[in-house]
């Protein structure tokens, strides 16, 4: 069987039958047909799950909700703020200023 090489989770198995459940809402399923179908795939749980592997749920919603570094700094208005304020602040250190005074030409 295909699933028995997935290594679906839990977490997973239960997000597939939540997709199945608004299939069916969404062709016109009735309640009572929803809850049949969910019925009959819940019997084949431990089978698919044979290989199940562990879902740590909290560190699966604290992965969710972590945005990336790019969008923790404004995304790319943010960065163009930086890179212009950092740039400003590089010319005007005597340490590092030439380097980036030679080649702001280029960098314009």
């Amino acid at each position: 069987r295909i699933h028995t090489t997935m290594a679906m989770t839990d977490y997973e198995f239960d997000s597939f039958l939540d997709s199945v459940k608004m299939a069916l809402r969404a062709v016109g399923g009735d309640s009572q047909t929803v809850d049949e179908c969910v019925v009959l795939l819940e019997t084949v749980r431990q089978e698919v799950l044979i290989n199940r592997k562990r879902h740590d749920v909290r560190r699966t919603m604290e992965a969710a909700s972590v945005k990336t570094i790019f969008e923790r700094v404004g995304g790319e208005s943010g960065v163009s703020t930086f890179v212009e304020a950092m740039y400003t602040k590089a010319t005007q250190d005597v340490r590092v200023q030439s380097f980036f005074e030679k080649n702001k030409a280029k960098v314009s």
